[in-house]
C-alpha cells in the first residue's frame, strides 16, 4: 500500500477518476436544483474558465525544465541548449537556491500579471454580457454575484498555477497530483453543498 501511495502514476489515475466521477455526481444535482437559465449561465462560466486555463502559453514545461536544472545544481541557464552541472569530486552538488528564488519571484510576477489581465478582461466584457443577459431574470443579482465570485476563483486559480511547474521541476509530481485531487474534491463538495443549501 505504501508503494501505491508513493506512486505519481497512481495519483494521476486518482485525479482522472475523481474528475470523471465528480462531474457525474455533480451534474444530476445541478439539473435538479438549477433552473434552465441558471444552468445555461453555469455552462457559460465553465466555458470562460476553460478559455482562461489556456493562458499558460507553454510556460509550464519551460519553467518545469528550468526548475529541474537549478534543482540539479546548474549555475546558470543558457539561452540555448542544455544547462550543465559541474562535476567536481570534492564539491557536493546542491540546488542553486539563489537562482531558484529569482525564478520564483519571476514566476510570481508573470502569473499575477496574467491573472490580473485575464480577470480584468473577463471582468469587464463578461460582466457586461452577464448583466445584459441576466437583467430580466428574477434572480439577476444572484447571477451577477455568482459571476463576481467565479471571477475571484479564476484569479486565484491562475496565480496559484505557478506552483505546479515548480513542484514538477523538483521531482514532486506525486505531491502536485495530490494537490490537484484535494482541490477537485473541495470543489465538488463546495458545489454540492451550495446547491443543496439553495445558494
Amino acid at each position: 500500500i505504501g508503494r501505491i501511495y508513493e506512486s505519481a502514476v497512481v495519483w494521476a489515475l486518482v485525479f482522472a477518476l475523481v474528475r470523471t466521477f465528480g462531474n457525474l455526481l455533480v451534474l444530476p444535482v445541478m439539473l435538479r436544483m438549477l433552473s434552465p437559465e441558471d444552468l445555461g449561465f453555469w455552462y457559460v462560466f465553465l466555458s470562460l474558465a476553460g478559455i482562461s486555463s489556456l493562458v499558460d502559453m507553454g510556460f509550464y514545461p519551460t519553467m518545469s525544465r528550468v526548475t529541474a536544472y537549478l534543482w540539479a545544481g546548474a549555475k546558470r541557464i543558457p539561452k540555448m541548449g542544455v544547462a550543465t552541472v559541474a562535476d567536481e569530486p570534492d564539491v557536493p552538488i546542491a540546488p542553486n537556491y539563489p537562482l531558484l528564488a529569482d525564478l520564483v519571484k519571476t514566476m510570481q510576477i508573470y502569473y499575477r500579471g496574467i491573472g490580473l489581465l485575464i480577470t480584468a478582461t473577463m471582468g469587464i466584457f463578461g460582466t457586461i454580457w452577464i448583466f445584459h443577459k441576466a437583467q430580466l431574470l428574477p434572480d439577476a443579482h444572484a447571477v451577477l454575484w455568482a459571476w463576481l465570485l467565479f471571477l475571484a476563483g479564476i484569479f486565484v486559480n491562475i496565480t496559484s498555477g505557478m506552483w505546479h511547474p515548480l513542484l514538477s521541476g523538483i521531482n514532486q509530481v506525486r505531491l502536485n497530483q495530490q494537490i490537484f485531487v484535494v482541490g477537485l474534491i473541495a470543489n465538488y463538495l463546495t458545489i454540492i453543498i451550495g446547491l443543496l443549501l439553495g445558494a
